[in-house]
C-alpha cells in the first residue's frame, strides 16, 4: 500500500509517510472513498515523515512541507531521518512550530495522543524492546 493521499484545507495536496487523525462526529478529518482509492480531506492531527536519503535535501524537503501543515493546522509533525541519526517532532502552537521536550529518558509524547510516546535514540537504533517499552509506559 502506497502512502495516503491527504487533501489539506489550504489546498495542498501531500502523502506523508504516515499520519494518525481522529475519526468520527467531530473529527477535523474525513475519508472519501473506499480501499485503494480513498483519500483523507483535512488536517490530520499528527503527520510522519521518514527521509531515508543521506542526502540533507531529504531532510529539508520534509522540513519545507512545515509550512503546508503549519497553515493546515496540522497539530505535531514528525520528521525521522536514520542515516542522519535524526528526529525532530514538532507541535503547533501559537501559529508556529515548537519542539516537543524530550524527557531524561529520551522519550517524547504526544500531546495530541497522549498514549503515544517514542524513545527518540530507540527509534533511530531500532530498538524495537526499547520503543515497545516507551509506547507502553502509563502516559505522563
Amino acid at each position: 500500500m502506497g502512502s495516503p493521499t491527504v487533501h489539506l484545507p489550504n489546498g495542498a495536496s501531500v502523502e506523508p509517510d504516515a499520519l494518525l487523525s481522529r475519526l468520527g462526529a467531530d473529527a477535523v478529518t474525513h475519508v472519501v472513498g473506499k480501499g485503494k482509492g480513498s483519500r483523507l480531506h483535512g488536517a490530520p492531527e499528527l503527520v510522519v515523515e521518514v527521509a531515508i536519503s543521506t542526502l540533507d535535501e531529504d531532510v529539508d524537503d520534509a522540513i519545507e512541507k512545515r509550512a503546508d501543515y503549519r497553515e493546515a493546522g496540522v497539530r505535531e509533525y514528525l520528521v525521522v531521518a536514520p542515516t542522519l541519526d535524526q528526529v525532530h517532532w514538532w507541535r503547533l502552537e501559537d501559529g508556529g512550530w515548537t519542539p516537543l521536550e524530550v524527557d531524561p529518558h529520551g522519550v517524547a509524547e504526544s500531546q495530541e495522543f497522549p498514549a503515544l510516546r517514542l524513545d527518540m535514540q530507540a527509534l533511530l537504533g531500532l530498538d524495537a524492546g526499547r520503543v515497545l517499552t516507551a509506547l507502553l509506559a502509563e502516559p505522563s
